[in-house]
């Protein structure tokens, strides 16, 4: 059975509407024969996450020492290629690790699709002879991932001008569809 994993490295500061998004999206995965499983870093709901487990929602705990920079990557590589993940939707991780993992988890021939989640809209490079526009993290993830979730028209424009290809972005507000 396919296996899709919604990674967030912060943890949700509503709890509540975090959990009904998840068991929804656990929801509809299932009634498709896929499986699907909430990776969250280790926080003061804990023990709500492991009552998740209980009834019916995969969640795995990202131990606090794995929480950072190469330790993270190398566990979250760990993870897909342990796991076989079908589809990784990333959500609140740093551009650069993205790519590392996004490159090394290709490099050991593991076919999994990256879903890279923008909120922020950051800087227009309006000049289309600014080399910025061209060499920059997010056009390079934009080469890497499968596609990238936008939060709003604005954060799809910034993609644009920003050298990501329009069949790699769509928009979803608030990331939930």
């Amino acid at each position: 059975m396919p296996l899709v994993v919604y990674f967030s490295n912060l943890s949700p500061q509503k709890l509540d509407t975090a959990v009904g998004w998840q068991f929804s999206f656990a929801k509809k995965y299932k009634e498709c024969g896929i499986d699907y499983m909430w990776l969250v870093f280790s926080s003061r709901f804990d023990d709500t996450f492991y009552a998740l487990k209980e009834q019916g929602l995969h969640v795995k705990i990202i131990p606090p020492d794995s929480t950072r920079g190469f330790r993270l990557i190398s566990f979250l590589l760990r993870f897909i290629a342990e796991r076989k993940v079908d589809v990784l939707h990333m959500h609140f991780i740093n551009m650069w690790h993205a790519i590392i993992l996004i490159i090394l988890s290709k490099l050991l021939l593991r076919r999994t699709v990256f879903i890279y989640h923008k909120r922020s809209p950051g800087r227009f490079i309006l000049n289309r002879l600014n080399i910025k526009k061209y060499i920059n993290p997010l056009s390079i993830l934009g080469l890497l991932v499968d596609k990238i979730v936008c939060n709003s028209d604005s954060i799809v424009a910034n993609c644009h001008s920003r050298g990501v290809s329009r069949k790699k972005t769509f928009r979803i507000y608030n990331g939930v569809r």
